[in-house]
């Protein structure tokens, strides 16, 4: 006799019922209709903010964790529930994503981030400002215009990075040009040659060369200065330390740590790294996001 034709010769009441509990349990356990976990999201970018974190789905979705009301500012985690974006950026008050058709998404408190000012191939949101490329190549800084920020240069340019009161930017040809109140301090004149990517600090800049050498660029003493010499695929600076990654998906860093740890990285390879001011995340090979320092500040 199977177990189905048993239960229905014994009759009705609470054996009966126990005795079906332990027959569905059985059917489960062996398989039938077992309820799968959902899949593990994977992510393709990652960027830190002050006490947040927001991450890049490979769908092209944003999702977002931390403190939803650090510095007194709500909403920090309010990505957008709609669209594909092909980036995202985080500052010390708010984000924004870039669509895939150039327009500009934030959330948080972002001065003008929701003007529609045009659209844009690359967007850089540090601390207080937006510092952005727009399709046509030219610059756009806007926000609380910190240190002469809005005051771009003129030209065309492919990447673009700001700190408090100091930007640079990329031209077509590998050269530099940086603006802002630091840019007429001693620390502030970049160095000749030609670069690849450019990461600031909240005073300072790093810059990638084009064979992979890393040089950085920042007042007398500052821990930024004392990188790793070698050759890198991609670089982060945060506001005291910067990352950066290695061909075999190493990430080193350096400049000032804690006892958070956020210059302190776990022994696995990346895809990409980006550094905040008190924690850093990276993008495992297998599109997880891993992350070091303030750790609840991120997933």
């Amino acid at each position: 006799m199977n177990s189905l034709a048993f239960l229905a010769s014994v009759p009705v009441g609470w054996v009966r019922l126990a005795l079906l509990a332990a027959v569905v349990l059985s059917l489960l356990a062996c398989g039938a209709d077992e309820p799968k976990p959902p899949p593990e999201e994977l992510y393709q970018a990652v960027s830190v903010g002050s006490a947040f974190t927001c991450g890049l789905r490979l769908d092209g979705s944003v999702q977002c964790w931390g403190q939803d009301a650090a510095h007194e500012v709500k909403g920090l985690l309010n990505a957008p529930k709609e669209g594909t974006f092909v980036a995202v950026t985080s500052g010390y008050y708010g984000s924004c994503a870039l669509r895939n058709d150039g327009r500009l998404k934030c959330w948080g408190r972002v001065d003008g981030g929701s003007k529609p000012f045009s659209r844009f191939s690359e967007v850089h949101l540090e601390d207080f400002d937006i510092c952005a490329i727009r399709q046509d190549g030219r610059l756009k800084c806007w926000g609380r215009d910190l240190g002469g920020l809005s005051k771009v240069p003129d030209g065309t340019f492919v990447d673009v990075s700001s700190g408090w009161n100091y930007g640079c930017a990329i031209r077509p040809d590998g050269t530099l040009a940086c603006w802002g109140n630091g840019a007429s301090e001693e620390w502030g004149t970049p160095p000749s040659g030609v670069f690849r990517s450019v990461s600031a600090a909240g005073i300072g800049m790093c810059g990638l060369r084009p064979g992979g050498a890393l040089e950085c660029w920042a007042p007398a003493g500052k821990e930024l200065l004392d990188h790793p010499p070698g050759e890198f695929m991609s670089i982060s600076v945060g506001g005291m330390h910067g990352c950066g990654l290695r061909s075999d998906g190493r990430v080193e860093c350096w400049g000032k740590d804690s006892r958070h740890g956020w210059a302190s990285p776990p022994d696995l390879r990346f895809r990409a790294v980006h550094a905040g001011d008190f924690l850093t995340c990276g993008i495992t090979l297998e599109y997880r996001i891993e992350c070091w320092g303030k750790i609840e500040y991120g997933p």
